[in-house]
Formats: C-alpha cells, sequence, structure tokens
C-alpha cells in the first residue's frame, strides 16, 4: 500500500526554521512548506478556512 505524502505548511517563524523542528518532520516523512518572506497573502486561504471552524 502507497503511503500518502503529508505536508505542513507554515509562515518562516523561528520555531518553524528550528534544525531540531526540521529534522523531526523529515524523520516522520513529513514535507515542510513555508510562505514566502514577509508574504502575509500565502496564509490567507487558510487562515479564512480556520476561522470557519
Amino acid at each position: 500500500m502507497e503511503r500518502e505524502t503529508l505536508l505542513i505548511h507554515s509562515d518562516q517563524g523561528r520555531q518553524y526554521r528550528a534544525a531540531d523542528y526540521r529534522d523531526l518532520l523529515r524523520e516522520q516523512k513529513i514535507v515542510c512548506s513555508m510562505s514566502a518572506k514577509g508574504c502575509c497573502w500565502d496564509n490567507s486561504v487558510v487562515e479564512s478556512y480556520f476561522s470557519t471552524l
């Protein structure tokens, strides 16, 4: 059975760029995606979705 790829998206905050965090994602085979630096529009769709929950 083929495993689906899990993708986690975040901004470029210090906690998300930390080596320990990135290593943990890599160990769990989670792909990391980050917003472009200073681009608040990257997260607008996700934040809009979460505001409805």
